[in-house]
Protein backbone atom coordinates (compact mmCIF):
# COMPACT_ATOMS: atom_id res chain seq x y z
CA UNK A 1 0.00 0.00 0.00
CA UNK A 2 3.13 2.17 0.68
CA UNK A 3 4.47 1.56 -2.34
CA UNK A 4 1.59 2.30 -4.51
CA UNK A 5 1.09 5.77 -2.53
CA UNK A 6 4.94 6.63 -3.23
CA UNK A 7 4.40 5.44 -7.09
CA UNK A 8 1.19 8.05 -6.74
CA UNK A 9 2.94 11.15 -5.24
CA UNK A 10 5.98 10.08 -7.88
CA UNK A 11 3.77 10.73 -10.63
CA UNK A 12 2.57 13.91 -9.58
CA UNK A 13 5.70 15.58 -8.65
CA UNK A 14 6.53 14.44 -12.21
CA UNK A 15 3.76 15.86 -13.73
CA UNK A 16 3.80 19.07 -12.03
CA UNK A 17 7.78 19.17 -12.95
CA UNK A 18 7.33 18.81 -16.54
CA UNK A 19 3.84 20.86 -17.15
CA UNK A 20 3.18 22.97 -14.31
CA UNK A 21 -0.19 22.12 -12.67
CA UNK A 22 -2.26 18.68 -13.19
CA UNK A 23 -5.32 19.37 -14.74
CA UNK A 24 -8.37 17.03 -14.93
CA UNK A 25 -6.82 14.63 -18.43
CA UNK A 26 -3.37 14.30 -16.44
CA UNK A 27 -5.15 13.71 -13.09
CA UNK A 28 -7.05 10.88 -14.67
CA UNK A 29 -3.65 9.37 -15.58
CA UNK A 30 -2.15 9.24 -12.93
CA UNK A 31 -3.91 6.08 -11.18
CA UNK A 32 -3.64 4.28 -14.59
CA UNK A 33 0.16 5.12 -14.93
CA UNK A 34 0.44 3.97 -11.28
CA UNK A 35 -1.01 0.40 -12.33
CA UNK A 36 1.74 -0.12 -14.98
CA UNK A 37 3.69 -3.10 -15.10
CA UNK A 38 7.19 -2.14 -12.78
CA UNK A 39 9.06 -2.42 -15.81
CA UNK A 40 7.21 0.27 -17.75
CA UNK A 41 6.58 2.10 -14.67
CA UNK A 42 9.95 2.79 -14.86
CA UNK A 43 10.95 3.67 -18.41
CA UNK A 44 7.83 6.36 -18.23
CA UNK A 45 9.60 7.93 -15.27
CA UNK A 46 12.59 7.90 -17.71
CA UNK A 47 11.00 9.04 -20.81
CA UNK A 48 8.53 11.88 -19.09
CA UNK A 49 11.18 14.86 -19.33
CA UNK A 50 10.70 14.00 -23.64
CA UNK A 51 7.26 13.61 -23.81
CA UNK A 52 5.01 16.27 -24.26
CA UNK A 53 1.42 16.45 -22.88
CA UNK A 54 -0.51 15.45 -25.97
CA UNK A 55 1.68 12.32 -26.40
CA UNK A 56 1.28 11.11 -22.89
CA UNK A 57 -2.22 11.67 -23.24
CA UNK A 58 -2.27 9.46 -26.45
CA UNK A 59 -0.35 6.50 -25.23
CA UNK A 60 -1.60 6.79 -21.55
CA UNK A 61 -4.88 8.07 -22.25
Amino acid sequence: MDDKRDDLKSVKIFLVSRFGTIDEQLEALVKALTELPTSEFSSLLLSLSTLSREQLLTRFG
